[in-house]
């Protein structure tokens, strides 16, 4: 098991430990044992255009839904439209299992265990939730919280389907992330955002389709 102690120790001590009235620091540290590194190589051409070192990937946030195979659940724009050349979870090389692109998620495989993370379908507006993901493609998680703003609505024919609203924005780079709420229970997959909100779909909607794989 990797612990990232480090820069997540050195971030949970410049952060008070009571977010927006609850404690998170105990069950960040718990739930960041769950979280990889979603990445592929960027191709030579985009590379090039904005230029990039050689080598170059793009980071996106996955975690474990089943220990014992090396389950991992993710969005699925973090895999480059389909495209999974060179798929890595932690540096592993990844295969794709599942994945759907209503609902943008998918589910890959590597030899990797981390502690899997549980389902709670039961959202309500105004819980406390948290997002643990590598914000920015940073070299270790970074941790957002915030409240419910709404557990499942519409937004419309550009995105349809229910998707629950967080009040605070999400940061580049975590979508896949676990949204979860104040026991470690995954509710949500980061998926969309802006400056102000961050919303994805409803983590019941997603283990519907993949429950086969989740331990």
């Amino acid at each position: 098991m990797t612990i990232r102690t480090p820069l997540l120790v050195l971030f949970l001590l410049l952060t008070p430990a009571v977010v927006g009235g609850h404690n998170w620091q105990k069950m960040v540290q718990q739930v960041d044992y769950s979280i990889v590194r979603i990445s592929y190589a960027l191709p030579s051409e985009y590379i090039a255009q904005y230029g990039l070192p050689e080598g170059a990937r793009s980071t996106c946030t996955g975690f474990s839904i089943n220990r014992q195979h090396g389950y991992f659940l993710t969005a699925y724009h973090c895999l480059n439209n389909g495209t999974v050349e060179g798929l890595e979870v932690d540096g592993e090389s990844a295969h794709l299992m599942w994945a759907n692109i209503d609902l943008d998620a998918a589910a890959l495989s590597a030899r990797v265990s981390r502690p899997a993370l549980r389902v709670n379908s039961h959202i309500e507006k105004g819980m406390p939730i948290g997002v643990l993901g590598f914000g920015y493609a940073l070299a270790d998680t970074l941790f957002v919280s915030g409240f419910v703003a709404h557990p499942s609505i519409q937004f419309g024919p550009s995105q349809p389907g229910e998707w629950l609203i967080m009040d605070s924005a999400f940061i580049g780079g975590m979508s896949g992330a676990p949204v979860f709420d104040d026991r470690g229970r995954v509710i949500a997959l980061v998926q969309r955002g802006n400056d102000s909100i961050g919303w994805g779909r409803p983590i019941a909607d997603i283990y519907k389709a993949t429950r086969i794989y989740w331990q």
